[in-house]
């Protein structure tokens, strides 16, 4: 592991014998001081953040200052966590970032719930890395944004009694993709999708949209180094996602799912990248007896980088911190 000022970052293996990179931002003992006080005595609040299709993590949590610039800890939501005595953690997924991939190909996943697995391997790691009384005190949280928020959802689904002291907390979460995966070009290749995710499963043939509401965010997508760019999904990848959001939509209509849980959401009805009706079922649907639902109408998709992603991770802390 190697420790830079509040980051800390490491390797785990996961059952595919892949090394994940794996990133913590832990509050300073000045940050500590300053909030010292204006919590309650809890325990650890600990946020497990779980980032989207062909990013990684430091392109979603870290301030970027100009399009082709390094991200950076300062004016970030890493440090506005940390601000408010949160640690922060998470992994670079298979393929994304600073992990490696399977067979070598960047951005693939075999299977949706190889994500989930590496997710809840790591939470586990931290979990029973800390001393008895801690890991007893902890309020354990998980977040996620788009894809990010499906495999956080899932990870809840799987794992419920993890997070129970804590939260789930959704951005524009990946739950429907009925609407996207019609929209030309997809929608001639979705009736042989499944062939092709068996025939060409690395082959990048899925179109995704870019980001024409905020070209600058979407500037620095394309020249960050580390994320997908303007390439297109991997077949597999893209399959996997549209059978991972029918699970999710099934369970759903099946009724219990969330029962017991916290759960914080925010939606734009503007995205076009996800189904905002997807989140709309979630809300109608899930057996949650505390959620709090913030439709963004002012934002599109990315809520960690848009205009309005201030007042989001303000709320976040605040939700997190009163509880």
């Amino acid at each position: 592991e190697n420790m830079a000022g509040n980051k800390l970052t490491g390797t785990i293996t996961n059952k595919q014998g892949l090394a994940l990179r794996t990133v913590r931002w832990a509050p300073s003992d000045a940050q500590l001081a300053a909030v010292e006080g204006k919590t309650d005595e809890v325990g650890k609040r600990i946020l497990f953040f779980v980032h989207g299709h062909g990013a990684h993590l430091e392109f979603e949590l870290l301030r970027i200052p100009e399009p082709g610039a390094e991200p950076v800890y300062e004016g970030s939501w890493a440090e506005y966590f940390n601000a408010q005595g949160i640690h922060v953690y998470g992994i670079d997924n298979q393929g994304c970032g600073g992990s490696e991939a399977l067979y070598g190909v960047p951005w693939y996943v075999e299977r949706f719930d190889d994500y989930v697995d590496d997710v809840l391997l790591y939470v586990r790691h931290v979990v029973d890395s800390l001393p008895g009384p801690e890991q007893r005190a902890a309020k354990l949280y998980i977040a996620g944004l788009s894809a990010g928020g499906c495999i956080a959802l899932n990870c809840v689904m799987r794992e419920p009694a993890l997070f129970e002291s804590g939260g789930l907390i959704l951005m524009a979460p990946m739950i429907s993709l009925e609407k996207v995966s019609k929209k030309s070009p997809n929608k001639y290749m979705l009736p042989v999708a499944r062939l092709l995710s068996w025939l060409v499963p690395t082959a990048p043939l899925v179109a995704t949209d870019k980001n024409e509401v905020y070209p600058e965010i979407q500037k620095m997508w394309e020249l960050d180094a580390r994320t997908s760019r303007g390439a297109y999904t991997r077949v597999r990848s893209a399959y996997e996602y549209i059978l991972a959001c029918d699970r999710l939509m099934g369970a759903l209509r099946g009724g219990g799912v969330l029962s017991g849980q916290r759960v914080l959401l925010f939606h734009s009805e503007r995205d076009t990248m996800v189904d905002p009706e997807g989140s709309k079922a979630l809300v109608a649907l899930s057996a949650s007896e505390d959620m709090t639902v913030r439709w963004v109408n002012n934002m599109w998709h990315v809520l960690t980088k848009e205009p309005g992603c201030d007042e989001v991770v303000a709320e976040i802390c605040r939700w997190v911190l009163e509880r």
